[in-house]
């Protein structure tokens, strides 16, 4: 019955005469930028990446994905809640990393939501990820608020990564099936957002005292 209702409440705000059920003018703004591009809202998906640029662009986030591997996957392993899944993103929208216990029919795989896919409002509307990007802050999006399909049955709670005040590094979303919604969600997602940063920095204030010639064999380049 939700997921039902949920799905109307996304149509509804297709067709014109919803618009009352968008939480700020920020949502409003993406959603009337969306529908400007055409985008085809019933089966666009993030773009993925040809295998070269993918393996560049992860070993360019190298240290972010190893530093979120320690933080998220602690998270995971003393979580209750199969259904929590974390997702890393560049600064860019790539997808890194999909955090997450998955089952045989895992609801995440099902929406079509994979690694190495690029994320972005240009190719499919309104979404967790880039409206956070935009506004450089966390933000909660339920699924009848994203522009495209694929996205509805879930939950959403971007929080960025930021080394330096207002200059993003990348991004976490914690995503949930639709009716496990709960605003502590987006507490917990800044909370993980944050630690790795702290983890990052970690990393970079060691770097700072030892050499910086690769050959030196330091374990942290």
């Amino acid at each position: 019955m939700q997921k039902q209702q949920n799905f109307e409440n996304w149509l509804g705000l297709h067709k014109g005469d919803g618009s009352s059920e968008f939480p700020n003018e920020s949502v409003m703004s993406s959603w009337k930028r969306s529908d400007s591009r055409n985008i085809d809202y019933e089966r666009a998906l993030p773009k993925e990446l040809v295998q070269s640029e993918l393996e560049r662009t992860k070993k360019t986030y190298k240290r972010l994905m190893m530093c979120s591997d320690w933080v998220v996957n602690h998270f995971i392993a003393n979580s209750t809640e199969e259904d929590f899944r974390v997702l890393l993103f560049s600064k860019d929208g790539v997808l890194l990393r999909i955090y997450g216990v998955p089952a045989e029919n895992d609801w995440l795989s099902k929406c079509g939501i994979k690694n190495g896919a690029k994320w972005s409002e240009e190719s499919i509307g309104t979404n967790p990820f880039s409206l956070g990007i935009l506004n450089k802050h966390a933000v909660e999006l339920p699924g009848c608020l994203n522009y495209s399909r694929f996205l509805i049955d879930g939950s959403y709670y971007f929080s960025p990564i930021c080394l330096i005040e207002n200059e993003i590094y990348g991004g976490i979303v914690l995503a949930v099936p639709q009716e496990k919604t709960d605003t502590y969600l987006l507490s917990l997602a800044i909370t993980l957002s944050r630690t790795i940063e702290l983890d990052v920095f970690f990393f970079k204030c060691i770097d700072m005292f030892t050499s910086s010639d690769e050959e030196s064999g330091s374990i942290f380049l």
